[in-house]
């Protein structure tokens, strides 16, 4: 029998909300540019596990509109023939 935080009161210190790690399923080398936008797109820091900031968002949204991210996909496809 698995207690809850709300149960157990050794376990308050955990969250209670499901993380969903942005990172699960991905293989290194096998990520492609919709798996690093679906990433980049969320409301997550995968690294921290923190809310993204708005200064990151901005930063985001200028980094969209430069030529290399509308060629994110190909530059995946790339590095996996290079590794495969």
């Amino acid at each position: 029998m698995t207690s809850t935080p709300k149960e157990n009161p050794y376990l308050a210190h955990l969250k209670t909300t499901a993380y969903q790690d942005p990172f699960e399923g991905c293989i290194p080398r096998k990520v492609d540019g919709a798996k690093a936008r679906e990433i980049m797109d969320g409301d997550m820091n995968p690294f921290t596990r923190q809310p993204y900031s708005e200064k990151y968002k901005k930063i985001l949204e200028g980094r969209k509109k430069l030529p290399v991210y509308s060629q994110m996909e190909d530059f995946f496809k790339i590095t996996k023939a290079d590794f495969s």
